[in-house]
């Protein structure tokens, strides 16, 4: 649950969220985070099971081409700090900023959970000697819980939408091969009927050409000594 100094935080990082469109959702929690934070700089990374690394996907002040992969084994200690102690951890205090995105600069970042699990991380950026106070780590802590909120549905829903594509083929497919009379009296179509006959005389003539080549071989190898008709049996 959020504490009440951060319950204003917390519905802002909420208005204007629809659940159909995370995406939007994430880009407006993004750019809050810029605002609340008065930062120069922020980015949302997504944690990629498959490479065990988080990933880029939303970003404001810089441009996602000049983000790369986070490893989660990163030996940076702010990184490290914040996901060992599940907390927000500034560079002005815990180490440095080198190897983290948004560097240069002094940046935070906060893991954002689904229960337990961390699925993505926020980071944010601000030029010059300027540091975050205790305040601006709270409400980072804030909105990166309400991304990881966000993040775990968009998740639900692309499983969702993968899913029902899946079961609508299915349905079509069920549909398209019903035996009824009327999909039985579409075959005699003038121009089904003209396909069937040119797939039969494809084959035909296929079947005539094997029998031309085939008993000649079939002949010789008969004939042939023990020591040709491996040969010719490869033929």
């Amino acid at each position: 649950m959020v504490g009440d100094p951060a319950s204003s935080i917390y519905k802002a990082a909420t208005a204007r969220f629809d659940a159909k469109d995370p995406t939007q959702a994430l880009t407006n929690v993004v750019n809050l985070t810029c605002d609340l934070l008065s930062a120069d700089r922020a980015a949302l990374y997504e944690f990629d099971e498959s490479e065990g690394s988080f990933t880029p996907r939303f970003a404001r002040g810089v441009a996602m081409a000049e983000l790369g992969r986070v490893s989660s084994q990163s030996d940076n200690p702010v990184l490290s700090k914040a996901l060992d102690e599940l907390r927000a951890v500034s560079s002005a205090d815990n180490g440095r900023s080198l190897g983290l995105p948004l560097a240069p600069g002094t940046v935070a970042c906060t893991p954002c959970r689904a229960g337990d699990q961390i699925i993505g991380l926020l980071f944010v950026a601000i030029d010059g000697r300027k540091n975050f106070s205790p305040e601006d780590l709270k409400t980072l802590e804030v909105l990166g819980a309400r991304s990881g909120e966000i993040l775990s549905i968009a998740r639900q829903t692309a499983s969702q939408s993968y899913l029902f594509h899946k079961l609508s083929l299915l349905y079509q497919a069920s549909h398209a091969i019903t035996g009824t009379l009327e999909n039985y009296w579409r075959a005699m179509d003038p121009l089904y009927l003209q396909i069937f006959a040119k797939s039969f005389w494809y084959a035909g003539i296929t079947t005539a050409i094997c029998l031309l080549a085939a008993f000649p071989i079939a002949l010789a190898i008969t004939f042939a000594s023990p020591r040709w008709k491996p040969v010719l049996l490869l033929i």
